[in-house]
């Protein structure tokens, strides 16, 4: 080999070593948030994550460098109990997907203040209850579905104060 491929892989494994260890941790709220998860869905429920883990490490789940979540996609992943209350914590998330999975309960309350959230989609699971009004505060929402759940209630009238929204599912 010559000394420039061994210069070259030298400072690519230096590179790489230097970045993993300044892998983004999840922001203490977030951790907090996967912990709640891990206690209703089961210990595996979110693939790579641990107390301590990095963001990178996580099936699903994408930070920003404050490690906060920003997306979390779970969809058809086997999910089943309630979703957390905790979930209010996720102040920055802009995608939340649990599609088809088995998530009971009602719709936390607090999810209300999501308020950056452009995609929900809750649809295909076993959720009970209302669709809380607060996801009138979702000015950002283009994509909604709560379909196929046991949700009673009325649509809140709020819902048509949503200007982004563009889709709902059939």
């Amino acid at each position: 080999m010559s000394r420039a491929w061994l210069a070259l892989s030298a400072v690519l494994w230096l590179a790489a070593f230097v970045s993993s260890c300044h892998a983004q941790l999840f922001h203490e709220s977030q951790a907090v948030f996967l912990s709640d998860c891990q206690k209703a869905w089961g210990t595996s429920a979110i693939s790579g994550w641990s107390q301590g883990a990095n963001c990178s490490a996580a099936e699903g789940l994408f930070c920003d460098q404050s490690g906060m979540i920003l997306e979390m996609s779970m969809e058809e992943s086997g999910l089943a109990g309630p979703i957390p209350d905790s979930i209010s914590r996720l102040t920055r998330i802009s995608f939340l997907n649990l599609y088809n999975n088995h998530l009971n309960g009602s719709i936390p309350a607090g999810i209300g203040s999501l308020i950056q959230l452009g995609y929900l989609r809750l649809g295909k699971n076993r959720l009970t209850g209302s669709i809380p009004a607060g996801i009138s505060s979702f000015t950002s929402l283009a994509s909604v579905g709560f379909e196929d759940n046991q949700l009673s209630g009325l649509i809140p009238g709020e819902i048509g104060n949503l200007l982004s929204l563009e889709a709902l599912p059939k």
